[in-house]
């Protein structure tokens, strides 16, 4: 384990691995013998789980604005969950002839496989506010072009410029603060020495 991962990462993943362990042995019908060695099977071979600083260096998800920010947005964070599809039809043959106590056809398998891709896809969005959401829009608008890069003082002048285009009241330094370190949190950005780096790529829709 990488020495940057503290306790608390350690135990989010371990909270975060039995979440998936159950998510999987949920998508399993009922009519299937020794579910619990199935879903063991699946888990081994399609579910990969990394503790969250481990993937920090690197683009962590997807963020949707809606009308540039007006009606706020979403951030998704599958990073740190990967699906190995490769991995999961190499094994299908052995887990046909049993391999897992699974003798089923193998169109369930994938028809379990995609069910739990659609719940760890639906449980990875978080909620963005209009501040928080017409915040980072703007901040990717200006920052795109420049290595995904913003000053802290210009990703907040271009912020309430974008505020004012839309008839909003521009942020306080101390809102636009908080709003910051809330995307921090979030890990939508990162703030390094007065420089905001865009950690996700931002999608906007109308």
């Amino acid at each position: 384990m990488p020495n940057d991962i503290t306790i608390e990462d350690d135990e989010a993943l371990r909270k975060k691995t039995e979440e998936l362990k159950q998510i999987v042995l949920a998508s399993i019908p009922d009519n299937v013998d020794s579910p619990g060695r199935l879903s063991q099977g699946l888990f081994i071979s399609f579910i990969n789980v990394t503790a969250p600083v481990a993937q920090f260096s690197t683009d962590t998800g997807i963020a949707t604005t809606e009308y540039e920010g007006l009606r706020g947005g979403r951030t998704r964070k599958p990073g740190n969950i990967i699906l190995s599809w490769d991995k999961l039809f190499a094994l299908i043959p052995d887990m046909v002839l049993s391999f897992f106590g699974f003798t089923g056809p193998p169109w369930l398998l994938v028809f379990v496989a995609l069910k739990v891709a659609a719940t760890v896809w639906s449980s990875s969005a978080e909620k963005l506010s209009p501040e928080h959401a017409m915040t980072l829009y703007a901040m990717w608008n200006h920052g795109r072009q420049q290595g995904k890069r913003v000053g802290e003082d210009d990703a907040f002048a271009c912020t309430n410029e974008h505020l004012a285009r839309h008839n909003m009241a521009p942020l306080s330094r101390n809102r636009f603060a908080a709003i910051i370190d809330d995307l921090c949190a979030l890990r939508c950005i990162k703030l390094k020495e007065g420089v905001i780096h865009l950690t996700e790529y931002v999608k906007n829709k109308y």
